[in-house]
């Protein structure tokens, strides 16, 4: 197990906007977020994926958020449902739409949000199946929040998820007590070794875990490559912040993988093999991670360290990335 702290290679693999790009050059993302009176969550993971680059962002949420969350972010498109809706038909035809899933964000772990999140992952699994499908699509999926908190307490989700993993990429965020409820190791134990935890992790379930602290570590699917983002970022320490990051995740991939398909030729029929898709999902969660950081204390500038909300923090993420590129 190596753990790197030097940012820089990740920094300089950030892309340029290609000159001729359009909406769909950078993807499509679907948030499924947001239980009944939970809009807040859903808002700032579609949010934060807009101002890291994606093309498209699609909410997934509980039909009750439809009106504030169509004022807050009018530029994403909206789908709801409730308890009258058939969970299987609704996250089928969402899946077939999307090529990068964020899914968990203040969703709740009612019996409802349960079942939508199982049927998404049905869908995935039987969406996303082969080498030439998941070549064209370049799909990744990110579990955050209550996607955890329901995934540790449904051995069947748990399980549809490991299948998935060892087809495409997943990256996975807790905090300590998340991973303490998804490890079985209490939150004492994660703190004290949070790199071990990682990567344990990431190489039992063939995924790339983000495990958030105030020295975030991420590991990739084979627990022997850590990053730990070392620079500490007090003002991140506020509600919504974790979703910030989740969509921030999501953006930033898309900006990857569009760079990543216009280096392709013609004759390769811009097909992203499955070695490219889990690096650029590593590249992503490690720049996800160093430029929500720098976008937290870019807002301190602004707000004052108490003072910054998650939204101030997602609103600057854009900025940043055009700064540290340059």
């Amino acid at each position: 197990m190596t753990i790197q702290t030097d940012a820089s290679h990740y920094i300089n693999s950030i892309p340029s906007r290609l000159p001729d790009s359009n909406k769909g050059t950078y993807g499509k993302v679907l948030v499924l977020a947001g239980c009944k009176g939970m809009s807040g969550a859903a808002y700032l993971s579609a949010l934060a994926a807009y101002r890291t680059g994606a093309g498209l962002v699609r909410f997934l949420t509980h039909e009750d958020n439809r009106c504030i969350l169509q004022t807050l972010l009018p530029e994403a498109v909206y789908e709801g449902y409730d308890e009258k809706t058939s969970a299987a038909e609704i996250t089928e035809r969402n899946v077939s739409w999307a090529d990068v899933i964020v899914a968990g964000p203040g969703l709740g772990t009612s019996e409802l949000s349960t079942e939508v999140l199982r049927e998404t992952l049905k869908s995935v699994k039987a969406l996303w199946h082969d080498d030439e499908i998941i070549g064209k699509k370049a799909p990744l999926l990110i579990l955050d929040a209550d996607g955890l908190n329901i995934l540790s307490k449904t051995p069947s989700i748990k399980e549809c998820l490991i299948e998935i993993s060892d087809k495409i990429p997943v990256i996975v965020t807790p905090h300590p007590m998340e991973m303490s409820r998804l490890s079985g190791k209490t939150v004492e134990e994660i703190l004290k070794k949070a790199d071990t935890a990682a990567s344990e992790f990431s190489e039992n379930h063939h995924l790339i875990t983000i495990m958030k602290g105030s020295e975030t570590v991420i590991s990739d699917r084979t627990g022997e490559k850590l990053f730990k983002n070392s620079v500490k970022s007090p003002s991140l320490s506020k509600g919504g912040s974790g979703d910030v990051l989740s969509g921030a995740i999501a953006g930033i991939y898309t900006l990857l993988r569009a760079d990543a398909k216009n280096a392709l030729s013609n004759d390769e029929a811009k097909l992203l093999n499955t070695k490219k898709l889990h690096d650029l999902s590593y590249d992503a969660a490690v720049l996800s991670v160093i430029i929500h950081g720098e976008a937290g204390r870019y807002a301190v500038k602004q707000y004052g360290t108490n003072g910054v909300l998650a939204r101030d923090t997602a609103n600057s993420l854009g900025f940043i990335i055009d700064h540290i590129k340059a």
